[in-house]
């Protein structure tokens, strides 16, 4: 199960750091190229020397810079890559994380919708502007996203998880109580929905909320 910050993302952070200081100490800098990271970068620069319009590769970079956070220079590979081929919903897809670490989320946005656009069948895509349409408070975009998922994907327990978050935020716990069910009837060691539902009960005052919560604390502790 791929794993989105959605508990974060709900208050106020999002999905990748800020930080764009790509300044490095000596020692890093020296000892760089013998990383597994440094390696890929060394040999996809050696690519693209050789063939500096090969956006397959740019993008590849891209992502590689990214997770490193070395936002800056991930997007100069993507602001090349988008002018060689703008037709791959995976090269919006990374636009949009970008976007996401520079916190323009109206940017990202676009950017996942046409993500979304140029491949229908991108879930991925589909996840993370459910999710961001959840941040602001797009309750219905949101769960009409993850309808979507999940009429695709019923074993899909992040969409049951994400779409329970959104008609609990909106204040209707009986649909969110159906979806939290759902995602652990899908993963019985979802430790987040347990604590979801024992959260919801214990605000009804109903005695089964303890039970989620011990489920809670069991699966937390197996994990």
């Amino acid at each position: 199960m791929k794993k989105y910050l959605l508990l974060a993302a709900l208050f106020g952070t999002t999905l990748y750091s800020c930080k764009t200081d790509n300044k490095k100490d000596p020692e890093t800098v020296q000892t760089a190229d013998t990383t597994v990271l440094g390696k890929q970068l060394a040999a996809l620069d050696a690519q693209i020397a050789k063939d500096p319009k090969n956006a397959v590769a740019l993008h590849e970079r891209a992502r590689l810079l990214i997770d490193a956070k070395r936002y800056e220079e991930a997007m100069k590979d993507m602001e090349l890559v988008m002018t060689i081929d703008s037709t791959q919903s995976a090269y919006f897809l990374t636009m949009a994380d970008l976007s996401f670490a520079a916190k323009r989320t109206f940017n990202a946005k676009e950017f996942l919708t046409k993500a979304i656009e140029l491949d229908p069948e991108n879930t991925d895509a589909m996840m993370r502007l459910a999710e961001l349409n959840l941040i602001v408070k797009q309750y219905s975009e949101s769960v009409k996203l993850l309808t979507t998922i999940i009429n695709k994907d019923k074993t899909n327990t992040t969409a049951w998880f994400m779409r329970g978050v959104n008609f609990k935020e909106n204040g209707d716990t009986t649909r969110a109580i159906n979806d939290f069910r759902s995602a652990i009837e899908a993963d019985p060691n979802f430790y987040n929905a347990y604590m979801q539902l024992g959260i919801i009960f214990q605000a009804k005052n109903e005695p089964i909320a303890e039970g989620y919560f011990t489920n809670a604390i069991q699966k937390k502790a197996g994990q």
